[in-house]
This record gives structure tokens, sequence and C-alpha cells, in this order.
């Protein structure tokens, strides 16, 4: 029971926020409109073909095991959904700049990715930002490939934008 009143807490606080990443764009005015009710959290969600969450979980704080367990729920999630229906995408909200937190981020984004991929869920990115910046883990370390369903001339958008480069990490301003 403890569970589904935690499960109630968390679900209420980002109502009336629609978690959405149909394109890039959606996803990242959902990453700076959690920024805007969060100041440190992470937030995991898996996403239908329309781009719509079909579940989401939030954890509150940057304690690393509080988003390990996040990652894990995801995990958890993708084993039982069925292969290549639904989609997952991660957002991280912490204070320091993206272009500081990013780059620790990278391998455990390519590892999460590996996981999921072997249930058959793509995870189209992990997003962190601090909510002015948002960087895309995709984008740095695929840029060509990042968010295939996105149509041509908005993907190059989108590459032109992350050429803001930060060291290693693409971080993207959008108009």
């Amino acid at each position: 029971m403890a569970t589904h009143r935690h499960q109630q807490r968390i679900t209420r606080s980002l109502h009336p926020l629609t978690i959405e990443a149909a394109s890039f764009r959606d996803a990242y005015g959902t990453a700076l409109a959690i920024a805007d009710l969060r100041r440190l959290a992470t937030v995991v969600a898996t996403v239908d073909g329309s781009g719509a969450a079909t579940r989401h979980h939030v954890h509150h704080g940057a304690d690393p095991k509080g988003t390990l367990e996040c990652l894990a729920r995801l995990v958890g999630w993708a084993e039982v959904i069925p292969a290549g229906t639904e989609k997952a995408i991660i957002i991280t909200v912490d204070p320091e700049p993206p272009a500081v937190v990013a780059p620790g981020l990278r391998v455990l984004r390519r590892w999460i990715g590996s996981v999921l991929r072997t249930d058959g869920v793509n995870l189209l990115d992990w997003l962190v930002t601090d909510g002015d910046v948002v960087a895309s883990l995709a984008f740095t370390d695929h840029a060509r490939t990042a968010w295939p369903d996105d149509p041509p001339h908005l993907r190059l958008l989108h590459q032109a934008h992350a050429s803001l480069d930060v060291g290693e990490t693409k971080c993207i301003e959008m108009t």
C-alpha cells in the first residue's frame, strides 16, 4: 500500500505536466518544463508510437542510488513491454551545467541503451538540463542517427544547434 501512495505522490508532483517525446522538440520542451517544477530530479518514461508517455517514474534529488533505482525501474518495464512497441527517455535536472553533468552519464547511457535494446526498447535520449540549456546525449554520441523519426530537415536543424559544443557534450539551445 505504501508503494501505491508513493506512486500517487510522484504522479501528482508532475501534474499537470505531460511527458511527450514524439520529436526532439517535444522532449526538449518537456525537459525544461520538468526543470521549472523540480530543481533536482531524474525522470524515466516509456513512450508509445505517438510519443505520449505510457508510464513514468520520478526520483527527486541528486543521489546516485535514487537515479539507479529509476533506471532499474525502466529496465524492469522493458522486460514486460512487447518488443518494438515502445521507446524510452531519461531526463535529468541538475543545477550544475549540463557540460559538467553529462559526460559522466554517457557511459551509463550506452549501457542502459544496450540493456533496453535486448528487450526490444529503444532509448531515444538522455537529456540533461539545468533549466536553461539542454544537453542531448543522443546527439552527443550519434548526431547522424539521433531521433530517427524526426523529419530530416528538423534533424539537420538539431544537429546545427548541437554544434554548440561544450567540451565533448552537445548542448542545444532552441528558440
